[in-house]
Order: structure tokens, then sequence, then C-alpha cells
């Protein structure tokens, strides 16, 4: 009898161990599976989830990692990384994951998200590094601001409905609308592709790669060693160097700009700043330019100056070509020093002209080539009442005042 009880004990503590083990095994599955799916040798998903309220701060570091964001109308922003490797082996799959530093937390009203991978030690042995991709699929609340971080990868965004900045160095970016307040995108060793910025306060930083955006309200345009486009613009303040930027529609330009090629393919309305050893081309002008340094460039309106209200350009040697049409009324102030004036029939009214100290009336006059000194001041055209101006300062340099 004493024998059937120890028995029974041990069958019921064998039981309860066994019950104990299977519980532990089943307990890890269960929340392991919420975070991380290996499906095979090859793929393997880690997701993670977290409750935002509105206006939360959503910060995203990575390296070599394909970012796509998504909206979501859930109170929760879920990440769900995807790691594939192209390789059948179980072993270079495990060699990827230890070289793998995911972390990721939140505090506060900021949630943060870190992916990096060590592609020393058995990852570079192996040469898993071109034969790994990885995904980073967020979803997110409308209301959510970004603060994003990608080297080496690529981001894509939908809307973005509140402020929004993004670093994105040798990989791409592309966006659709971006409604913020303030948004600051920088793309250094690679590409920006976008829509819409509706903000009132934007901010772009091209380095050594290229642009295009469909249109801009208000933005700040920094741009080195790269090509560019912007179809339809507001207020543009542009600071650029060794690069070739194309414009369609501008409001108005304020540049500041150093061996670029700027070429505005419609119309401009307002038009102001600086350049040097650069090529401005400008189809038309709809109210006023004023170039206050203007050195070793070319500038040429193609299709005349039909509708503009003032022209200022201080220059040097520089060629200038305004293709003002014949018919146009305008005051005429104009100094010249070694320039080159191809005008040689201008008939300006009630004006002066000025050569190595002399004055004549100007009525009808003719201007040698190259002369030293040329100064000029009046109307030019019947209408002297026009409201138009233009006003030129030259030094070594050519001009052409009129459509040839």
């Amino acid at each position: 009898m004493k024998l059937l009880q120890i028995t029974s004990y041990k069958l019921q503590v064998t039981i309860f161990c066994f019950s104990a083990f299977m519980l532990l095994c089943l307990l890890p599955q269960a929340s392991f599976a919420q975070k991380s799916q290996i499906f095979n040798d090859q793929n393997k998903v880690i997701r993670n989830k977290f409750t935002v309220q509105p206006k939360d701060l959503l910060e995203i570091n990575t390296d070599h990692v394909k970012i796509v964001v998504e909206e979501s109308k859930d109170n929760e922003v879920c990440f769900i990384t995807t790691i594939t490797l192209n390789k059948s082996s179980k072993a270079d799959m495990e060699n990827l994951l230890n070289a793998i530093q995911i972390s990721n937390n939140q505090s506060g009203n900021k949630i943060s998200y870190n992916f990096r991978v060590d592609w020393s030690g058995k990852a570079k042995t192996n040469n898993l590094h071109g034969s790994t991709e990885i995904t980073l699929t967020i979803y997110a609340p409308k209301d959510i601001f970004y603060d994003i971080k990608a080297r080496w990868g690529s981001v894509k965004m939908q809307n973005v409905h509140n402020d929004f900045n993004a670093t994105v160095s040798y990989g791409s970016l592309t966006a659709e609308d971006l409604f913020g307040n303030k948004n600051y995108i920088k793309v250094n060793y690679g590409s920006l592709k976008m829509e819409d910025l509706n903000g009132t306060q934007n901010h772009v930083v091209v380095n050594y790669g290229n642009y295009k955006i469909y249109k801009a309200g208000n933005l700040t345009l920094d741009v080195n060693y790269s090509n560019g486009e912007l179809s339809d613009g507001g207020s543009i303040n542009l600071s650029s160097g060794y690069s070739n930027l194309k414009f369609g529609t501008v409001k108005s330009l304020a540049f500041s700009s150093a061996y670029d090629v700027i070429s505005i393919q419609n119309q401009i309305f307002d038009l102001k700043g600086e350049m040097k050893y650069g090529t401005l081309n400008i189809k038309s002008l709809g109210n006023s330019c004023s170039l206050t340094s203007f050195s070793y460039s070319k500038i040429t309106f193609s299709e005349g100056l039909k509708t503009f209200s003032t022209i200022q350009i201080s220059a040097s040697n520089s060629e200038m070509n305004l293709n003002i049409p014949v018919d146009q009324s305008f005051a005429f102030d104009f100094s010249g020093r070694y320039t080159n004036y191809k005008d040689n029939n201008l008939k300006i009214t009630d004006g002066v002209y000025f050569k190595e100290k002399k004055l004549w009336k100007l009525d009808e006059m003719f201007y040698e080539y190259n002369s030293r000194t040329i100064k000029m001041s009046g109307n030019y055209g019947k209408n002297h009442n026009s409201g138009k101006s233009v006003k030129l300062e030259t030094r070594y340099g050519t001009v052409s005042l009129f459509e040839r």
C-alpha cells in the first residue's frame, strides 16, 4: 500500500513537472509570435506595436533598410521588419541575425526604432551583405510627427499630416503630399522625389544627388553638386553651387548661386539674387528682376521682356541678353565701362549721353563698341509714364538690350 502511494505521488510530480515544462515552452512561443516569426531559413519577420497619442514623435534610425510608411486608422504604431536572405543556409541566417542590432522603446511622447547591421565578422566573411534585403513597414496614424534618419536605404511615404524631418544618405526618399507646417528634408548622395510641399516652412537640402518636386509653396532650397527640378513654386529661397537646376512657373525666387546653370522654363514673377560663374536662362518675367551681383555669368530672357515693371542688374565680366521688344516704353539708366554695347540704333529722348566727360542731348545716337565709358539716362519709347524702368551697370561685359 505504501509503495502504491509513493508510486502515485511520483506520477503526480512527473505530470506536474511535465505540465509546467509544457507551459514554459508555450508561453515564450505565444509572446514570440507577437514579435517575430521565422518562416524558413531565408525569411524572418519581427513585429512591434506601441499605443500612441496624437502628435507623438516617431524617431527612426536605420542602416541598409527599405522603409515604407503606411497610414493607419488605429491609435497604434506598428513596426514590421522583414529580413530576407537570398541564401538557403540556416547557418547564414543565424550569422545574419547575430549581426543585427534592433532597439525600440517608448518614452513619454517619443517612440524610437533603431536598426543596425554589423557587417564585420561572419556576416562579412560569408558575403551576406549582397544577399540581404531588409524592409521596415510602419503603420502609423496620420497625426504622428516623424524624424527619420536612413543610410544606405530608401524611404517611401504617402501623405504626412504633421511636421516631417528626414535625412537620407546614400539612398532615396519618395513622398506624396506633406501637409505639416514644418518640413525638413536632407538628401546626401541620393535622390528625392516629392509631389507637394504644403507647409509654411519647408527646407530641402540636396548634396551630390538629384531632386524632383512637383509643387512647393514656401521653400528654402540648398543644393550643391546636384541636378534638380521644381515644376510649380511659390516663394523660393535658393542657395546653390555646381548644380543644374530647372524651375517651371515660380512666383518669386531669391537666390545665391555659383557655378550653376539655372533655367526658369515658364514665367517668374519676381527675381532677385546674385550669381557668379553661372548661366541664368529665363523664359519670361512677370514683374521685377534685381541682380545685385552678377559676375562671370550670362543671363538671357528667351521670350522677351513684355510685362516687367523694373529691371536692375549690376554685372561684371558678364553677358546680358534682355530681348526687350522694341515697342516697349521705359525709363532707362545705363552705365558701362569697357562694355560691348550691341544696340547701335537706340533712340532715347529727354536724356543725356556721357562719354569721356562730354555731355550730349540724346535724340538719335550711334555708339562705338568697346567704349571705355558709356553712360545713358532717359526715356525710351513713346510713353514716358509707363511705370517701367531698366537700370544696368556693367564692367567688362556685353549687353544686348532689344530683341534681334
